[in-house]
């Protein structure tokens, strides 16, 4: 509990690099694959053509991906043939879509997820997971939300800036 709170408050001080979208997704189901197969839970990636960078801490973006691929494996815990589609829109941003086949969030808790201490897990969490996560997306000039989709379930949505190839790192800014 402490390290969460300590997480939660402390800043990087890490230089933020060039980051392919692809090998960080890759990372993150490949974490997450025993805990969704325990669950019965089908990952489907669907990956881009041609793979794009971002300017980012590749194990925070890593961290995120896994805390959203998580708490979806969790929110589906009682649904019949549970599946998370991770894809990807392309515009002068890189949108990564993990959407999941649960129950979808109640819509008065939507406008709370990303408060801290905000859950609905009855017996773990603390609350800090999706705050802390839309923290760490918004340090890397990006937006994270959460949804529900028209056809049922969650989506949750990281919008980052494409960046071009380059060599050196860029700095966070404060």
């Amino acid at each position: 509990i402490v390290r969460q709170f300590k997480n939660f408050s402390r800043k990087t001080t890490q230089p933020f690099s060039q980051v392919a979208i692809h090998g960080v997704v890759n990372n993150a189901t490949a974490i997450v694959n025993h805990h969704a197969s325990a669950h019965g839970v089908e990952l489907k990636l669907k990956l881009l053509a041609k793979d794009v960078t971002v300017y980012a801490d590749p194990y925070q973006l890593e961290q995120v991906l896994v805390n959203l691929l998580t708490n979806a494996i969790d929110a589906m815990l009682t649904t019949p043939k549970p599946c998370i589609a991770i894809s990807f829109k392309l515009d002068h941003n890189i949108t990564i879509l993990i959407k999941d086949s649960g129950p979808g969030i109640k819509p008065h808790y939507l406008n709370q997820v990303f408060e801290p201490f905000f859950t609905t897990k009855k017996h773990a969490g603390l609350g800090l997971g999706l705050s802390i996560s839309r923290r760490i997306i918004a340090s890397f000039q990006g937006e994270l939300n959460i949804a529900n989709h028209h056809k049922g379930g969650a989506v949750a949505s990281i919008s980052l800036p494409i960046t071009p190839l380059i060599n050196e790192p860029l700095q966070q800014k404060d």
